[in-house]
């Protein structure tokens, strides 16, 4: 099979997340094509509920870690046609995962067969990067004293440049208790809504401060909130809320954030009933000099700026195996993860597969 067949039946099994659908069918899909056309040694990492990490090997040692997330998020609405349905439009190949990031999974299994693989190499297959990282996790829990990478690699991304870095990822949900009272005496109490804004302002200049000349500024977003009741005439006593930092510069943690969302709020009259840490994950920098042999044979022969990119999993990688070199590169279609109609550029994924030939085979 080519690489455009690989990704067009990839594209055809769903493998978002959710009460019916994971990444079971697509990861047996993926052992059973490894198993019968290639030579590699092949295992499964179970993960729990019937999820599995795929590890394809070549040789007793590992060299170089490539790594790729069989996983997609949901079909969101306004497609006009399905999601699993890859369809051909001139240069430009659609379905969800196309550009994100089964095009990237669709190379691996190509480079797979080939006989003239570097030896040395071992490709991750792992579930669950678009919600939990659990699969990023387990495989770090295993083998983060079994094998000792030298050079990581990801197929994940967009725009077909090395990308060298990556901002890091704070989340919580915190939940503050004000005190009622009659709206038409404001004085009365708290209002729990009105005065978290006001926290939130405050963090979100607080951590724009931490900043640093690769990442930029640390960026905040308030993806959730909920507080109050039904009626209008009661100051609302309870107020929740999910705060996301994209954190741009190592010094700021999630400890840190808490302690200021609860100082901030007592000064207030809040009191903070409970937060709960989701995400405390730290940046990734690989410095362009340990990639200086890697960026001229890029198909865009330069490093992009991650000062507004999100987080990419490998950080945690790159954080356990001593902080080798560590770089991306994907043919995906920058604007097009996540979104209805999404898309891939076949020319560009052929360009991408070429580039992966040149630096993984003999």
């Amino acid at each position: 099979m080519t690489t455009i067949e690989i990704l067009q039946k990839l594209i055809s099994i769903p493998s978002w997340v959710d009460k019916t659908t994971n990444e079971q069918e697509i990861g047996e899909w993926i052992y059973k094509f490894l198993k019968s056309k290639s030579k590699l040694k092949i295992l499964k990492q179970p993960i729990g509920q019937g999820r599995f990490n795929i590890l394809a090997q070549k040789g007793r040692k590992v060299d170089t870690l490539v790594t790729g997330h069989i996983d997609t998020v949901q079909p969101n609405s306004n497609w006009n046609q399905s999601p699993t349905n890859p369809r051909v439009v001139g240069d430009k190949l659609y379905g969800r995962g196309s550009s994100d990031m089964k095009n990237g999974i669709a190379i691996i299994l190509y480079l797979c067969t080939l006989p003239n693989l570097k030896d040395g190499i071992a490709f991750l297959f792992y579930c669950d990067e678009e919600y939990d990282f659990l699969g990023m996790k387990k495989f770090i829990q295993e083998y983060k004293t079994k094998i000792n990478p030298k050079l990581i690699v990801s197929l994940d991304g967009e725009g077909l440049a090395v990308g060298n870095s990556c901002r890091g990822l704070i989340e919580m949900k915190v939940l503050v208790q004000g005190k009622a009272g009659h709206a038409a005496k404001p004085r009365s109490g708290i209002n729990a809504i009105t005065e978290s804004f006001k926290v939130i302002n405050k963090l979100k200049g607080w951590a724009f401060g931490f900043k640093s000349k690769e990442l930029g500024n640390s960026t905040l977003n308030i993806a959730y909130m909920n507080g109050g009741g039904s009626e209008g005439n009661v100051i609302a006593e309870k107020c929740e809320y999910i705060v996301e930092i994209r954190v741009a510069n190592e010094k700021l943690n999630a400890n840190l954030v808490q302690n200021f969302i609860i100082e901030n709020s007592e000064k207030l009259g809040l009191k903070v009933a409970s937060i709960k840490i989701r995400h405390d994950i730290g940046s990734w920098i690989t410095t362009k000099k340990e990639l200086e042999d890697i960026i001229p044979l890029a198909p865009i022969k330069k490093v992009k700026s991650a000062k507004t990119s999100g987080y990419i999993d490998i950080q945690m990688l790159w954080q356990a195996f001593g902080r080798v070199p560590t770089f991306s590169l994907s043919a995906g279609e920058p604007g097009q993860s996540h979104k209805a109609n999404e898309y891939v550029k076949i020319s560009n994924v052929l360009k991408a597969q070429k580039f992966y030939e040149k630096i993984l085979t003999k």
